[in-house]
């Protein structure tokens, strides 16, 4: 859930910061409407969960990057 949750924020962050004011309020509005354009960013939240459980769930025999990537470090960490 959590690296789910975290490839959806870091595609979500700033998404809003691109949109540029206008005067005219209708054509701000749209501006601002193409810009934050979740479907174009998120097409299908549940195919990046699938994704993501799937590098979760994947064989134990990988390389030890990969098992850092799964693993949550700052639990083993301590902090």
């Amino acid at each position: 859930m959590e690296r789910a949750k975290r490839r959806v924020d870091v595609a979500l962050e700033g998404l809003a910061n691109a949109a540029k004011a206008d005067k005219d309020r209708s054509v701000a509005r749209h501006k601002f409407i193409n810009v934050v354009d979740l479907v174009r960013k998120v097409p299908d939240a549940g195919v990046w969960f699938d994704e993501e459980a799937a590098v979760v769930d994947a064989p134990a025999a990988r390389s030890w990057e990969d098992v850092l990537r799964v693993l949550p470090s700052k639990a083993i960490l301590g902090a």
